[in-house]
């Protein structure tokens, strides 16, 4: 496909997007190539505009490392009991790294059977629906040589260069797909321990 047709089918997305009221947030350019943050009602989702793809992504990604960190930086208490669990060193760490790290040892005490559970869950939730569930790990953060897992990323797909593309298919994705996210979102919130003491706001 020319460099002509991958715009015009960004434009005409986004247009879409606009005329829907969701809000773009942010815009990101990779090698991977465009990266826009939507936002609906407070609910965040990417879409992803590769050049060599005949489809787009809406993505919505829930991360034990996210919750963890927001949590930190409001429950003080939260925060000093797992520095506390981990034995981690204050004085050693920056301050902008000290959420993180603690963040880090938390989801590397996750056992690797409640991580398997809960992905087991996670793919009962997804019945009629076009969305997939992708894994999402730590990068930068290995357990035995291991990705660490941080939670799922909720995508669905869109097809721009289809002549019968248009705002009412992307209407149904963006819903399908916050949906979906919000959901899975809701119910591993319940099922994990780790964001169980975030809502309690204590170590326990």
């Amino acid at each position: 496909m020319g460099a002509d047709e991958y715009y015009d089918a960004i434009g005409t997305v986004l247009s879409y997007v606009l005329s829907a009221g969701d809000r773009i947030y942010a815009q990101n350019e990779s090698d991977k190539g465009y990266k826009f943050t939507l936002n609906r009602d407070d609910v965040y989702i990417d879409l992803l505009a590769e050049p060599y793809s005949r489809f787009f992504r809406l993505q919505y990604e829930y991360r034990l490392s996210n919750e963890l960190i927001a949590a930190y930086k409001e429950e003080n208490q939260l925060l000093r009991g797992h520095i506390e669990r981990y034995d981690i060193e204050e004085t050693s760490i920056r301050d902008k790294n000290l959420h993180k790290k603690v963040a880090y040892n938390r989801i590397d005490d996750i056992s690797t059977e409640e991580a398997r559970d809960s992905v087991k869950k996670v793919y009962s939730y997804i019945t009629h629906t076009d969305c997939r569930v992708q894994n999402l790990t730590l990068s930068d953060k290995k357990s035995d040589n291991e990705p660490l897992w941080d939670g799922v990323q909720v995508v669905r797909l869109l097809y721009p260069y289809e002549d019968d593309f248009g705002p009412r298919r992307y209407e149904r994705a963006a819903q399908d797909t916050i949906s979906v996210g919000q959901d899975i979102r809701e119910k591993m919130s319940r099922a994990l321990d780790a964001i169980q003491e975030v809502g309690r706001g204590v170590d326990q």
